[in-house]
C-alpha cells in the first residue's frame, strides 16, 4: 500500500513542475523572435568553439613559431637566400627524404637548423644508378639481379625494350605471364627514355663473377654524368649531376664549383657555390664562402 502511495505521490510532483516549467519558459520564448533563439544557441556554441579552437591554434601557432619563424630573406649578389648562409656543417646530404649534417644528425630544411633527431638507418644508401657506354653503345643500370637494388644490366640503346624483355623473361618466366613480362620491360623502357641523370662507363672493364654490379670493375665508372632524354645526352658531361623534384633544374659539378643548369647544361644563375643540395625544386641547401644556407632557386634565377 505505502509504496502505491510513493509512486502516486511521486506522479503528481513530476506533473506540477512540468506545469511550472512550461509557466514559466513559454513566455520568455514567446517575447523572442526564433532567430533570436537561434542566436543565443549558435552564439554560445561558438563561443565555446572559437574558445577551443583558439587556443588549439595559438598553441599551435606557438609550437610552429618556436621552430619555423623565419626571418625575412636576404638578397646577396642577386641570390635570394630564405636562409642566410651562416650555417656551420661540413656537409648536408639526404637518404629517405630527410637532411642530416657529416654527423649524421638531421638538420630542418625550413630552419636549417638542428632538429635533435639523429638519423639512424635500417638500410645503405640506394644503388641501381644509371650508366651509358658510348663506346658500345648501351645503356641500362649498373647492377644485375632481383632484391632491394634491383638492376636490369646494360642493353643496346636501340633495342633496350627486347633485350631487358629477354632478361626477365630468363629470370621470371616461370612466374610471370608473357604480358606480365612485357609490361616490365616497357615500364623500364619508358622510365629510362624519360629526362634523368645517367653516368658514363667502359663496360669492357668486368668481372664475371661479379654478379651483383654486372660484372662492372669500379675502374669502368667515369666518374662524369650527362642529363639524358630518349636514351641519348642531351647535356654537356659533368664531375657530378644531382636534381630537385622535378626535371627542369639540375645542380652541376665541375671540379670544385657548382652551379644550378637547366637540363641543356646551361647556367641559370651565374654564381657558383662550393656544395649544393636540393630539398624540392624550388630551394636547396648552398654552401658559399664555407657556409650553408637555404637558397631559393626561384627567385634568384628570376634576377638573371
Amino acid at each position: 500500500m505505502k509504496k502505491h502511495m510513493l509512486i502516486i505521490i511521486a506522479a503528481v510532483l513530476a506533473v506540477v513542475l512540468l506545469g511550472l516549467t512550461v509557466l514559466l519558459v513559454v513566455p520568455m520564448l514567446g517575447n523572442r523572435t526564433p532567430s533570436e533563439g537561434n542566436d543565443d544557441y549558435t552564439t554560445e556554441f561558438e563561443e565555446t568553439t572559437t574558445e577551443y579552437y583558439t587556443t588549439v591554434e595559438e598553441e599551435t601557432t606557438t609550437e610552429a613559431a618556436t621552430t619555423v619563424q623565419l626571418p625575412p630573406p636576404v638578397t646577396i649578389d642577386g641570390v635570394v637566400w630564405r636562409i642566410a648562409p651562416a650555417l656551420e656543417f661540413e656537409n648536408v646530404h639526404q637518404c629517405c627524404g630527410m637532411f642530416m649534417d657529416g654527423h649524421w644528425r638531421v638538420i630542418c630544411p625550413i630552419t636549417g637548423q638542428l632538429t635533435g633527431e639523429r638519423y639512424i638507418s635500417g638500410h645503405g644508401l640506394g644503388g641501381g644508378w644509371l650508366v651509358y657506354d658510348p663506346q658500345l653503345s648501351l645503356i641500362g643500370n649498373s647492377h644485375l639481379g632481383d632484391g632491394y637494388d634491383f638492376g636490369i644490366g646494360l642493353h643496346p640503346v636501340d633495342d633496350f625494350e627486347q633485350s631487358v624483355f629477354a632478361v626477365l623473361l630468363d629470370w621470371r618466366g616461370e612466374s610471370q605471364t608473357r604480358d606480365e613480362i612485357a609490361d616490365s620491360a616497357h615500364r623500364w623502357f619508358e622510365s629510362i627514355s624519360n629526362r634523368t641523370i645517367m653516368q658514363q662507363v667502359d663496360s669492357t672493364l668486368r668481372s664475371p663473377w661479379d654478379e651483383r654490379s654486372w660484372g662492372l670493375l669500379p675502374e669502368a665508372f667515369s666518374g662524369r654524368y650527362a642529363i639524358f632524354e630518349n636514351r641519348q645526352p642531351i647535356s654537356p658531361w659533368f664531375d657530378s649531376l644531382t636534381r630537385g623534384t622535378g626535371n627542369e633544374i639540375f645542380a652541376a659539378r665541375q671540379g670544385n664549383t657548382w652551379q644550378f643548369i637547366n637540363q641543356y647544361g646551361q647556367a641559370i644563375i651565374p654564381t657558383r657555390f662550393e656544395h649544393i643540395r636540393f630539398i624540392d625544386q624550388h630551394t636547396a641547401f648552398a654552401r658559399h664562402n664555407g657556409r650553408y644556407g637555404i637558397l631559393d632557386i626561384t627567385a634568384t634565377a628570376a634576377n638573371f
